[in-house]
C-alpha cells in the first residue's frame, strides 16, 4: 500500500496529533518516530509527501529529506521546526523542502500539505509533458 503522507516526529504525542489532523483532512498517513524507522518506511512504501520534524535524534529531518529525494525524487517534503532557522530553512529549500515553524494549526497544516502536493503534481505534469514533447521530436 502506498501511503500518501509519511509523518515523522520524535515525539509520539506530536506525531499522533499530526497524523490525526491529516487523516481528518482526508489523507492516508503513516507515522514514524525515528530516522531509522522512517528510512525503512520510505524504502518499503515511498510516500507522495514526507512531513518531518527537524529533530530526529542523531540525524535531523533535513537528512531524511535528502535521503528521500535521492531515493525517490518525486517525493515532496515539508520540514516542521520549533524555531526559525534561516540557515536550515535555506538548505531545506535547496533540497526542495517547504519549511514551516510551529505552532501550525490543523487547517494551516492541511492547507500547506495540499499546496505542496499540488505543486509537486504540477511539476510532475510539466516534466511529463516536456518528456513527451522531447520524445516526439526525437
Amino acid at each position: 500500500m502506498l501511503h500518501e503522507v509519511l509523518v515523522v516526529d520524535s515525539r509520539p504525542a506530536v506525531l499522533y496529533s499530526i497524523v490525526e489532523a491529516l487523516q481528518s483532512a482526508g489523507y492516508s498517513t503513516a507515522g514514524a518516530t525515528t530516522f531509522e524507522e522512517a528510512g525503512g518506511r520510505l524504502k518499503a512504501h515511498p510516500p507522495r509527501l514526507l512531513l518531518t520534524g527537524i529533530r530526529l535524534g542523531a540525524f535531523n529531518g533535513l537528512h531524511l529529506v535528502i535521503r528521500a529525494r535521492f531515493d525517490h525524487p518525486n517525493t515532496a517534503s515539508i520540514i516542521l521546526s520549533d524555531a526559525a532557522d534561516a540557515v536550515l530553512e535555506a538548505e531545506a529549500g535547496r533540497h526542495g523542502a517547504t519549511w514551516l515553524v510551529r505552532p501550525v494549526g490543523q487547517r494551516a497544516l492541511a492547507s500547506a500539505v495540499a499546496r505542496v502536493l499540488g505543486a509537486a503534481d504540477q511539476a510532475r505534469l510539466a516534466l511529463g509533458g516536456f518528456a513527451e514533447a522531447a520524445s516526439s521530436h526525437a
